[in-house]
């Protein structure tokens, strides 16, 4: 598995008081293994929070599915989470966001 983190700020303009609309700080993991990423982002005030947003095949977005779940990449993937701190970790799918448990 290739694990690479990228550190990333979204905010919008300031207003006339000198805050931003929004202010958004997070990092985005990729973990890649054999044409396929998966993709988790942990916003930096809740660090110990990580969600997994997707996965690429081949270059195409999809959303994870239960089976994904169960596949090494994603096991590897949630246990390298829990190493760096993240200790709730969620998938996002089709109802929203769930729980992964951590074993």
């Amino acid at each position: 598995m290739n694990v690479s983190a990228s550190h990333h700020i979204d905010k919008g303009n300031k207003d006339s008081q000198g805050q931003y609309e929004y202010h958004y700080e997070y990092d985005l993991y990729e973990f890649r293994e054999n044409g396929i990423c998966i993709i988790a982002r942990s916003y930096t005030d809740e660090g110990t929070e990580a969600h997994f947003l997707r996965k690429e095949v081949s270059g195409n977005q999809e959303m994870l599915s239960n089976s994904d779940l169960l596949t090494p990449l994603f096991t590897q993937a949630v246990k390298y989470l829990n190493e760096v701190g993240k200790l709730q970790i969620n998938y996002l799918c089709e109802s929203g966001y769930e729980s992964v448990p951590i074993t």
